[in-house]
């Protein structure tokens, strides 16, 4: 396996000043994308969801195992997903971390609210739902074999319950209209596509234990 001080890396210092850059990034609609991530969902998901919406070219980039192995990969910090930006003028920039790539994408796309607060909402939310992936992750994948039902259990029993508590109070907040913010659609969060992305992040907790369906 090669060391991560032999991957290749991309560079975040832009060829011009960071000001040209932003200017550039303003255009954005105009450059190409490649989603550089493994042939799986997982934090991948959400960007592929969002460049389908943003109505722009763009393509999936799933690196083989022998490509990650001899490190010939581009990553900012030794892991994925990358997102690679491309203008017609052969410009490229690049953005690491899955949060970020996000964010980035929603913004751009008109999915990140209408001011600063609702921004702000609008990212606290996605933030404790990528957190809660992330428990899920770390509470079961991680388990011993003849401890995942109960994880499972626990995991359903105690995280999720509060997940769904917490979130009805906050869409009881705004109205029980549908929406987090305002009463139209703002975020990515509240597509139907992260309504289905949701429901099969619940069904891989179970597969990837081997938990009945009707568990």
């Amino acid at each position: 396996m090669t060391l991560p001080s032999d991957r290749a890396r991309i560079s975040f210092q832009p060829e011009v000043s960071s000001l040209e850059t932003s200017n550039e990034l303003a255009s954005v609609k105009d450059a190409s994308f490649t989603l550089v991530y493994w042939d799986i969902a997982s934090v991948g998901s959400t960007a592929r969801d969002l460049l389908a919406y943003g109505n722009v070219e763009w393509k999936n980039d799933n690196p083989t195992d022998e490509d990650w192995d001899r490190g010939i990969t581009k990553t900012g910090f030794s892991g994925l997903p990358v997102l690679k930006m491309t203008w017609p003028t052969g410009k490229e920039l690049y953005l690491a971390e899955s949060m970020i790539v996000d964010v980035f994408l929603a913004e751009r796309f008109g999915l990140l609210g209408e001011n600063e607060w609702e921004a702000l909402t609008i990212k606290t939310f996605y933030s404790n739902i990528h957190y809660l992936r992330e428990r899920g992750y770390g509470c079961i994948s991680s388990a011993k074999p003849e401890n995942r039902r109960n994880m499972i259990k626990r995991f359903m029993d105690k995280n999720i319950r509060r997940f769904i508590e917490d979130h009805e109070h906050h869409l009881k907040q705004n109205g029980s209209n549908g929406h987090y913010v305002g009463n139209k659609l703002k975020s990515w969060r509240e597509s139907e596509k992260f309504k289905l992305y949701e429901k099969n992040s619940i069904a891989w907790y179970k597969s990837s234990v081997n938990v009945p369906e009707d568990s």
